[in-house]
């Protein structure tokens, strides 16, 4: 990736939202690319049976004209409190997920920053409904973005040694260079206790083993950039291990990829990656597999 030309950045008009214009913005500055600005609202509806209680179910309805300029004049007010500037604005209704995709696919963005954090009933229901089923449909790789240093300096990423996840390797590396970033980065395998327990081998022999597997992966997928990237193998549960090594490393920022466009349930390291990505306390770039033509 030469250049990142694009960026959606996703608003919930809530304060907290800031950060995450904040750090869209200042991704697009480091890259060169233009920054556009959406604020999808979700639409309230009737829950329960006989419609008693009210609830925030994503539906895809219009905003009124009122609405619409209401919400427009919000973001410009935003964008201008964190300084940023804005090719364009959108304000929708519906379900933010599709709305999402629909403007990022039609603008032919290539990120999408989202919030890291709940910011109320709009967007920010970040993995438990917006950012997940996004993952599902986006036509571009997505920035969970919880501030932090932007663009970021440090890059864990942890990998299962498959294809799919070499890929994620490398296009993770590819966009945060677009950026601007200055890639210090981390491969990161997680070994089974059970995979050292192999009768014929001793653990010392499989650990062995397993740092071999991640020397010739991180080679053949970064090339010339293998000289300086730290390889890294721990055992244990993938879910914790990660999660420690994020905390101990300090990186900036955990490069994961997926084996479909199945939602979170599908990255490549496992299951237990979603909650990885809901959970760090750093920023999180998903890598969906490109989409095929």
């Amino acid at each position: 990736m030469a250049q990142l030309r694009s960026i959606l950045i996703a608003s919930s008009l809530a304060p907290e939202s800031d950060e995450v214009l904040f750090s869209g913005f200042a991704l697009a500055k480091a890259g060169g690319a233009e920054a556009h600005v959406i604020h999808v609202a979700s639409i309230p509806t009737l829950l329960g049976e006989g419609g008693f209680g009210f609830g925030y179910v994503p539906i895809d309805a219009e905003l009124s004209q009122l609405e619409r300029e209401s919400a427009l004049e919000q973001l410009r007010q935003q964008v201008a409190r964190v300084g940023g500037t804005a090719a364009s604005l959108t304000a929708e209704g519906g379900s933010p997920h599709r709305r999402i995709a629909e403007v990022a696919q039609r603008l032919g963005v290539g990120l999408v920053v989202v919030g890291g954090a709940d910011s109320g009933r709009t967007l920010g229901r970040l993995l438990g409904s917006t950012a997940s089923r996004l993952l599902h449909i986006a036509p571009c790789p997505i920035w969970i973005s919880r501030g932090g240093v932007v663009p970021p300096r440090r890059l864990l990423a942890p990998v299962d040694l498959s294809p799919l996840s070499a890929s994620a390797l490398t296009r993770g590396v590819a966009i945060v260079e677009a950026l601007g970033g200055s890639t210090g980065i981390e491969a990161l395998f997680v070994l089974s206790p059970l995979q050292r327990v192999a009768p014929q081998f001793s653990g010392d022999q499989v650990d062995r083993f397993a740092a071999e597997e991640l020397e010739r992966f991180v080679g053949s997928s970064l090339g010339e950039r293998a000289s300086s990237v730290v390889r890294t193998v721990r055992c244990g549960g993938p879910r914790e291990e990660i999660r420690a090594e994020v905390a101990e490393s300090g990186a900036d920022l955990v490069v994961l990829g997926t084996h479909g466009r199945g939602g979170l349930d599908r990255l490549v390291i496992g299951s237990v990656a979603a909650d990885v990505a809901r959970e760090a306390s750093c920023s999180v770039l998903l890598l969906p597999p490109p989409l095929e033509n």
